[in-house]
């Protein structure tokens, strides 16, 4: 029986020098980052096979600076970016604002101060 920490790890059939066949254990790869709202694949985010992968890359390459850029893809976060000036505006208000980009939209008010 496989020990149980190893249950979750890829699993990788290897022929070591001796001409047997091994069975090796690594890490999976980690997911795509998804958009909080629409779930879509957010692109400029570092996906791999872990900390080796993400140790090497620049500072820049490992986070988005962009306002909400983690968690949002570009067209949700120009909607609640647009949901939010028109709020601080006095044009809409908070009440009126999707329920989805509500909590965003507070975010990005509260930044732009």
């Amino acid at each position: 029986m496989v020990e149980p920490k190893k249950r979750n790890m890829k699993r990788r059939y290897v022929r070591t020098s001796g001409g047997v066949v091994r069975l090796h254990f690594g890490k999976r790869k980690s997911s795509k980052h998804e958009c909080a709202l629409c779930g879509r694949t957010m692109h400029g985010m570092l996906h791999g096979s872990g900390i080796s992968e993400a140790h090497d890359a620049a500072k820049t390459e490992k986070r988005p600076s962009a306002l909400l850029a983690g968690a949002l893809c570009n067209k949700c976060r120009a909607v609640a970016t647009e949901e939010a000036i028109k709020v601080k505006h006095g044009i809409k208000p908070i009440d009126e604002v999707d329920l989805g980009f509500r909590k965003y939209a507070e975010m990005i008010m509260k930044r732009i101060e």
